[in-house]
């Protein structure tokens, strides 16, 4: 089952960006919630982050995502089932 990780929910709120859970495969799926620039929300991606393939660039961006880095920053371009670009 999905969970959210809780050090990174403010009370009443949802961040942009939250590691949503570990599924037995070990890939972590990290939500993202879009907004645009004009306010609007748009539909949640999901991001799959594969730790076997990069333990270490899975680890920082996994840190980065928990304390917030990349809530604000733009998504330049998202190719599904390949890559997520940020700017």
């Amino acid at each position: 089952e999905d969970t959210v990780d809780e050090r990174r929910v403010p009370s009443g709120e949802t961040p942009a960006f939250f590691v949503v859970g570990v599924p037995e495969s070990g890939v972590v799926r990290v939500a993202c919630r879009l907004v645009s620039k004009g306010g609007e929300e748009g539909p949640p991606i999901n991001i799959a982050v594969h730790p076997a393939w990069s333990p270490r660039g899975a680890a920082r961006f996994l840190d980065l995502v928990n304390t917030g880095f990349f809530d604000g920053v733009a998504l330049n371009r998202v190719v599904p089932r390949f890559l997520t670009q940020f700017g």
